[in-house]
Protein backbone atom coordinates (compact mmCIF):
# COMPACT_ATOMS: atom_id res chain seq x y z
CA UNK A 1 0.00 0.00 0.00
CA UNK A 2 1.78 2.68 -1.18
CA UNK A 3 3.22 5.42 -3.93
CA UNK A 4 5.58 4.56 -6.21
CA UNK A 5 8.64 5.67 -6.37
CA UNK A 6 11.70 4.09 -8.27
CA UNK A 7 15.60 4.37 -7.69
CA UNK A 8 17.65 2.50 -10.30
CA UNK A 9 19.95 -0.15 -8.91
CA UNK A 10 22.64 -1.57 -10.24
CA UNK A 11 23.89 -5.94 -9.68
CA UNK A 12 23.18 -7.53 -6.30
CA UNK A 13 26.43 -6.55 -4.71
CA UNK A 14 28.62 -9.40 -2.94
CA UNK A 15 27.98 -9.40 0.77
CA UNK A 16 25.12 -7.43 0.45
CA UNK A 17 22.70 -10.45 1.60
CA UNK A 18 22.41 -10.45 5.63
CA UNK A 19 21.01 -13.76 7.54
CA UNK A 20 21.09 -15.88 4.17
CA UNK A 21 17.74 -16.27 3.84
CA UNK A 22 16.42 -13.28 2.15
CA UNK A 23 17.33 -14.81 -0.99
CA UNK A 24 14.65 -17.45 -0.92
CA UNK A 25 12.05 -16.71 1.80
CA UNK A 26 11.22 -12.68 2.84
CA UNK A 27 10.16 -13.43 6.29
CA UNK A 28 12.78 -15.62 6.93
CA UNK A 29 14.78 -13.63 9.32
CA UNK A 30 15.68 -10.13 10.24
CA UNK A 31 18.38 -9.06 6.88
CA UNK A 32 18.48 -6.18 4.86
CA UNK A 33 19.28 -7.24 0.65
CA UNK A 34 20.05 -4.99 -2.55
CA UNK A 35 17.65 -6.79 -5.15
CA UNK A 36 19.37 -4.96 -7.99
CA UNK A 37 16.34 -3.75 -9.21
CA UNK A 38 14.53 -0.20 -8.40
CA UNK A 39 11.93 -0.78 -6.16
CA UNK A 40 8.19 0.84 -6.44
CA UNK A 41 5.68 -1.81 -4.20
CA UNK A 42 5.71 -5.02 -2.61
CA UNK A 43 2.78 -7.76 -2.49
CA UNK A 44 0.50 -7.83 0.92
CA UNK A 45 2.22 -10.77 2.15
CA UNK A 46 5.37 -9.24 1.75
CA UNK A 47 7.00 -11.96 -0.33
CA UNK A 48 7.30 -10.74 -3.64
CA UNK A 49 8.58 -6.89 -4.63
CA UNK A 50 8.11 -5.34 -7.90
CA UNK A 51 9.93 -2.31 -9.73
CA UNK A 52 12.27 -2.06 -12.92
CA UNK A 53 15.56 -2.52 -13.70
CA UNK A 54 17.56 -1.64 -17.47
CA UNK A 55 15.34 -4.21 -19.51
CA UNK A 56 11.85 -3.56 -17.79
CA UNK A 57 9.68 -4.82 -15.67
CA UNK A 58 10.51 -6.97 -13.03
CA UNK A 59 8.87 -9.06 -10.10
CA UNK A 60 11.47 -10.35 -7.71
CA UNK A 61 10.77 -12.79 -5.26
CA UNK A 62 14.96 -13.52 -4.34
CA UNK A 63 15.08 -13.57 -8.16
CA UNK A 64 14.02 -11.74 -10.81
CA UNK A 65 11.71 -12.61 -13.46
CA UNK A 66 11.28 -10.33 -16.24
CA UNK A 67 7.55 -9.08 -17.11
CA UNK A 68 8.07 -9.01 -20.91
CA UNK A 69 6.22 -5.69 -22.71
CA UNK A 70 6.36 -4.00 -18.84
CA UNK A 71 8.60 -0.65 -18.25
CA UNK A 72 7.69 -0.28 -14.90
CA UNK A 73 5.60 -2.44 -12.08
CA UNK A 74 4.74 -0.67 -9.45
CA UNK A 75 2.15 -2.80 -7.39
CA UNK A 76 0.73 -5.98 -6.83
CA UNK A 77 -2.01 -7.91 -5.33
CA UNK A 78 -2.11 -10.54 -1.73
CA UNK A 79 0.36 -13.00 -3.19
CA UNK A 80 1.79 -11.16 -5.84
CA UNK A 81 0.10 -13.46 -8.34
CA UNK A 82 -1.12 -10.27 -10.20
CA UNK A 83 1.19 -6.99 -10.94
CA UNK A 84 0.11 -3.78 -12.77
CA UNK A 85 2.16 -1.27 -13.58
CA UNK A 86 2.80 0.74 -17.04
CA UNK A 87 4.11 -0.80 -20.77
CA UNK A 88 6.67 0.25 -22.78
CA UNK A 89 4.49 0.40 -26.35
CA UNK A 90 1.83 1.62 -26.08
CA UNK A 91 2.18 3.80 -23.23
CA UNK A 92 -0.40 1.57 -21.51
CA UNK A 93 -1.45 0.80 -17.83
CA UNK A 94 -0.87 -3.16 -17.91
CA UNK A 95 -1.99 -5.55 -15.67
CA UNK A 96 0.17 -8.72 -15.56
CA UNK A 97 -0.69 -12.93 -14.59
CA UNK A 98 1.35 -16.32 -14.90
CA UNK A 99 -1.45 -17.11 -16.70
CA UNK A 100 -2.28 -14.64 -19.11
CA UNK A 101 0.69 -12.55 -19.44
CA UNK A 102 0.61 -9.02 -20.03
CA UNK A 103 -3.18 -6.97 -20.42
CA UNK A 104 -3.58 -4.02 -22.15
CA UNK A 105 -5.80 -1.79 -19.82
CA UNK A 106 -5.92 0.83 -22.60
CA UNK A 107 -6.74 4.39 -21.51
CA UNK A 108 -9.41 6.88 -21.00
CA UNK A 109 -11.26 8.48 -24.02
CA UNK A 110 -9.34 11.68 -25.93
CA UNK A 111 -6.23 10.26 -24.00
CA UNK A 112 -3.06 8.54 -25.07
CA UNK A 113 -1.10 7.41 -22.09
CA UNK A 114 -2.03 5.47 -18.83
CA UNK A 115 -0.35 4.35 -15.99
CA UNK A 116 -1.24 1.91 -13.09
CA UNK A 117 -0.48 2.65 -9.91
CA UNK A 118 -2.28 0.53 -7.09
CA UNK A 119 -4.15 -3.17 -7.38
CA UNK A 120 -6.78 -4.85 -5.00
CA UNK A 121 -5.90 -7.24 -2.25
CA UNK A 122 -7.52 -9.98 -5.15
CA UNK A 123 -6.08 -8.37 -7.92
CA UNK A 124 -9.43 -7.30 -9.47
CA UNK A 125 -9.65 -3.53 -9.34
CA UNK A 126 -6.44 -1.47 -10.49
CA UNK A 127 -6.16 2.40 -10.09
CA UNK A 128 -3.68 4.99 -12.13
CA UNK A 129 -3.98 7.55 -14.07
CA UNK A 130 -4.36 8.84 -18.07
CA UNK A 131 -2.85 11.74 -19.46
CA UNK A 132 -4.33 13.88 -21.87
CA UNK A 133 -4.08 17.15 -23.70
CA UNK A 134 -6.20 18.79 -21.27
CA UNK A 135 -4.08 17.15 -17.97
CA UNK A 136 -4.39 14.05 -16.50
CA UNK A 137 -7.11 12.53 -14.81
CA UNK A 138 -7.44 9.26 -11.68
CA UNK A 139 -9.33 6.40 -12.85
CA UNK A 140 -10.31 2.96 -11.68
CA UNK A 141 -10.29 -0.40 -14.00
CA UNK A 142 -12.40 -4.03 -13.74
CA UNK A 143 -12.99 -6.65 -15.96
CA UNK A 144 -16.70 -5.34 -16.25
CA UNK A 145 -16.56 -1.90 -16.59
CA UNK A 146 -13.34 -1.34 -17.92
CA UNK A 147 -11.40 1.58 -17.45
CA UNK A 148 -13.22 4.87 -15.70
CA UNK A 149 -12.59 8.12 -14.66
CA UNK A 150 -12.89 8.72 -10.95
CA UNK A 151 -13.81 12.47 -11.88
CA UNK A 152 -11.99 15.97 -10.23
CA UNK A 153 -12.18 18.35 -7.77
CA UNK A 154 -13.27 21.74 -8.65
CA UNK A 155 -13.09 21.10 -12.46
CA UNK A 156 -8.83 20.58 -11.74
CA UNK A 157 -6.89 19.69 -14.64
CA UNK A 158 -4.56 17.68 -13.13
CA UNK A 159 -4.82 14.21 -11.17
CA UNK A 160 -3.64 10.83 -10.13
CA UNK A 161 -5.34 7.76 -8.15
CA UNK A 162 -2.07 6.57 -5.94
CA UNK A 163 -3.29 3.74 -4.41
CA UNK A 164 -6.71 1.04 -3.75
CA UNK A 165 -7.53 0.11 -0.51
CA UNK A 166 -6.88 -4.06 -0.13
CA UNK A 167 -10.68 -4.68 -0.20
CA UNK A 168 -10.71 -2.75 -3.25
CA UNK A 169 -13.39 -0.25 -1.89
CA UNK A 170 -11.27 2.66 -1.48
CA UNK A 171 -9.30 5.11 -3.81
CA UNK A 172 -7.04 7.67 -2.89
CA UNK A 173 -4.49 10.24 -4.58
CA UNK A 174 -5.13 14.07 -5.66
CA UNK A 175 -7.36 16.15 -8.04
CA UNK A 176 -6.06 19.59 -8.72
CA UNK A 177 -3.79 20.60 -5.74
CA UNK A 178 -6.47 18.89 -3.00
CA UNK A 179 -6.00 14.98 -1.34
CA UNK A 180 -8.82 13.24 -2.29
CA UNK A 181 -10.37 9.89 -1.39
CA UNK A 182 -13.08 8.25 -3.25
CA UNK A 183 -15.40 5.70 -2.62
CA UNK A 184 -18.41 4.26 -4.93
CA UNK A 185 -20.78 5.17 -2.97
CA UNK A 186 -19.89 8.89 -2.14
CA UNK A 187 -17.22 9.51 -5.11
CA UNK A 188 -14.36 11.80 -4.52
CA UNK A 189 -14.14 13.35 -1.50
CA UNK A 190 -11.51 16.20 -0.40
CA UNK A 191 -9.65 15.49 2.01
CA UNK A 192 -7.90 18.84 2.46
CA UNK A 193 -10.54 21.41 2.74
CA UNK A 194 -9.41 23.28 5.11
CA UNK A 195 -5.86 24.19 3.51
CA UNK A 196 -4.79 27.63 2.76
CA UNK A 197 -5.78 28.58 -1.18
CA UNK A 198 -2.34 28.73 -2.29
CA UNK A 199 -1.24 25.33 -0.42
CA UNK A 200 -1.42 21.81 -1.77
CA UNK A 201 -1.53 17.84 -0.43
CA UNK A 202 -1.43 14.78 -2.00
CA UNK A 203 -2.30 11.16 -0.77
CA UNK A 204 -0.11 8.49 -1.04
CA UNK A 205 -0.98 5.74 0.59
CA UNK A 206 -4.37 3.38 3.08
CA UNK A 207 -4.57 0.94 5.00
CA UNK A 208 -6.76 -2.55 4.55
CA UNK A 209 -9.72 -0.94 4.70
CA UNK A 210 -9.21 2.37 3.20
CA UNK A 211 -10.48 4.14 6.94
CA UNK A 212 -6.67 5.40 6.81
CA UNK A 213 -5.17 7.77 4.55
CA UNK A 214 -1.80 9.41 4.06
CA UNK A 215 0.31 11.15 2.03
CA UNK A 216 1.89 15.45 2.20
CA UNK A 217 0.95 18.38 1.87
CA UNK A 218 2.97 21.94 1.77
CA UNK A 219 2.82 25.75 1.08
CA UNK A 220 5.19 27.44 -1.52
CA UNK A 221 7.45 29.50 -0.46
CA UNK A 222 11.40 29.47 0.35
CA UNK A 223 12.77 26.76 2.49
CA UNK A 224 9.01 25.24 2.68
CA UNK A 225 9.52 21.35 3.14
CA UNK A 226 6.26 19.16 3.13
CA UNK A 227 4.63 17.88 5.96
CA UNK A 228 3.37 14.29 6.55
CA UNK A 229 0.02 13.61 7.38
CA UNK A 230 -2.35 11.06 8.47
CA UNK A 231 -6.52 11.34 7.88
CA UNK A 232 -9.82 9.74 9.24
CA UNK A 233 -12.94 10.69 9.22
CA UNK A 234 -12.69 11.23 13.02
CA UNK A 235 -9.73 13.48 12.91
CA UNK A 236 -9.58 14.93 9.36
CA UNK A 237 -6.33 15.74 8.20
CA UNK A 238 -3.61 15.70 10.69
CA UNK A 239 -0.32 16.20 11.64
CA UNK A 240 2.48 13.38 12.39
CA UNK A 241 4.01 14.29 15.47
CA UNK A 242 7.71 13.48 15.76
CA UNK A 243 10.04 13.48 19.38
CA UNK A 244 12.84 15.03 17.12
CA UNK A 245 11.18 17.46 15.42
CA UNK A 246 7.90 18.27 18.23
CA UNK A 247 4.71 18.68 16.21
CA UNK A 248 5.14 17.83 12.44
CA UNK A 249 7.32 15.62 10.37
CA UNK A 250 8.85 16.99 7.59
CA UNK A 251 8.80 14.89 4.63
CA UNK A 252 6.24 12.30 3.03
CA UNK A 253 4.44 9.58 3.88
CA UNK A 254 4.43 6.94 1.51
CA UNK A 255 3.43 3.53 3.21
CA UNK A 256 0.97 2.68 5.61
CA UNK A 257 0.82 -1.39 6.90
CA UNK A 258 -2.64 -3.08 6.87
CA UNK A 259 -3.94 -2.08 10.38
CA UNK A 260 -2.87 1.15 10.22
CA UNK A 261 -0.67 1.29 13.06
CA UNK A 262 3.06 1.88 11.03
CA UNK A 263 3.33 4.86 8.59
CA UNK A 264 6.32 4.79 6.57
CA UNK A 265 7.99 7.32 4.22
CA UNK A 266 10.64 9.95 4.67
CA UNK A 267 11.93 12.91 6.52
CA UNK A 268 13.59 15.95 5.27
CA UNK A 269 15.58 17.72 7.56
CA UNK A 270 19.30 18.60 6.87
CA UNK A 271 19.29 15.12 5.24
CA UNK A 272 16.91 12.96 3.80
CA UNK A 273 15.91 9.75 5.97
CA UNK A 274 13.29 6.98 5.47
CA UNK A 275 11.62 6.86 8.86
CA UNK A 276 8.54 5.10 10.66
CA UNK A 277 5.77 6.31 12.50
CA UNK A 278 3.44 4.71 15.70
CA UNK A 279 1.64 6.09 17.96
CA UNK A 280 3.46 5.60 21.05
CA UNK A 281 6.94 6.69 18.90
CA UNK A 282 6.03 9.49 17.17
CA UNK A 283 7.83 9.68 13.20
CA UNK A 284 11.50 8.46 13.93
CA UNK A 285 14.31 7.52 11.53
CA UNK A 286 13.96 3.59 10.27
CA UNK A 287 17.82 2.86 10.99
CA UNK A 288 17.14 3.82 14.65
CA UNK A 289 14.61 1.37 14.72
CA UNK A 290 15.97 -1.47 12.76
CA UNK A 291 19.27 -0.96 14.35
CA UNK A 292 17.40 -1.24 17.88
CA UNK A 293 16.47 -4.74 16.84
CA UNK A 294 19.87 -5.89 15.48
CA UNK A 295 19.75 -5.25 12.22
CA UNK A 296 24.25 -4.08 11.14
CA UNK A 297 23.42 -1.08 8.67
CA UNK A 298 27.00 0.48 9.43
CA UNK A 299 27.32 0.05 5.45
CA UNK A 300 24.04 1.65 4.72
CA UNK A 301 22.13 5.09 4.08
CA UNK A 302 18.15 4.39 4.35
CA UNK A 303 16.79 7.45 2.26
CA UNK A 304 12.82 6.44 1.82
CA UNK A 305 10.44 3.60 2.41
CA UNK A 306 8.31 3.26 -0.49
CA UNK A 307 6.38 0.23 -0.10
CA UNK A 308 5.37 -2.25 3.18
CA UNK A 309 4.32 -5.32 3.54
CA UNK A 310 0.26 -5.83 5.70
CA UNK A 311 2.30 -6.79 8.88
CA UNK A 312 5.18 -4.48 8.57
CA UNK A 313 7.46 -7.58 8.44
CA UNK A 314 8.93 -6.65 5.04
CA UNK A 315 9.91 -2.64 3.80
CA UNK A 316 11.36 -1.82 0.45
CA UNK A 317 12.91 1.56 -0.36
CA UNK A 318 16.08 3.50 -1.86
CA UNK A 319 19.38 4.75 -0.19
CA UNK A 320 22.66 4.25 -0.29
CA UNK A 321 25.06 1.16 0.18
CA UNK A 322 29.00 1.23 0.79
CA UNK A 323 31.39 -0.34 -1.30
CA UNK A 324 34.75 -0.55 -0.20
CA UNK A 325 35.49 3.75 0.44
CA UNK A 326 32.48 4.63 -2.46
CA UNK A 327 28.93 4.63 -1.60
CA UNK A 328 26.79 3.81 -4.45
CA UNK A 329 22.88 3.99 -4.82
CA UNK A 330 20.92 1.21 -4.11
CA UNK A 331 17.43 -0.19 -3.67
CA UNK A 332 16.99 -2.66 -0.36
CA UNK A 333 14.34 -4.52 0.91
CA UNK A 334 14.52 -5.09 5.00
CA UNK A 335 12.59 -8.52 6.41
CA UNK A 336 12.10 -9.30 10.17
CA UNK A 337 11.15 -5.94 11.65
CA UNK A 338 7.21 -6.70 12.71
CA UNK A 339 6.93 -6.67 16.27
CA UNK A 340 7.95 -4.55 19.22
CA UNK A 341 11.61 -2.65 18.57
CA UNK A 342 12.07 -1.28 22.36
CA UNK A 343 12.00 -3.00 25.55
CA UNK A 344 10.38 0.45 27.28
CA UNK A 345 7.50 -0.32 25.21
CA UNK A 346 7.75 1.20 21.64
CA UNK A 347 4.64 -0.21 20.39
CA UNK A 348 2.42 0.54 23.89
CA UNK A 349 0.59 2.91 22.23
CA UNK A 350 -0.61 1.34 19.21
Amino acid sequence: MSRPRIQRAGRVLAGVLLAGALATDLHAGLAIVDPGIGVAGICADGRVVVGADDSGAIRWDGSAHAIPGGRIAVAANQDGSVVVGSMTSPPHAFRWTEADGLQDLGTLPGCTTSDAFGVSADGKAVVGRSICASGSIPWIWDAIGGMRSLGALDDATQGSARAISRDGSVVVGFSGTHAFRWTAQDGMQDISPALSADAWAEANATNADGSVVVGRYGSPGVGARPLQFRWTAATGLADLPSAEWGATSPGNALAIDGAATRIYGSLFMFLQDASLWSAASGTIKLVDYAQAQGLDLSDWMLDEVVAASDDGDVLAGIGTHRVGTAYVPASWVISGLAGPIFVDGFDSGD
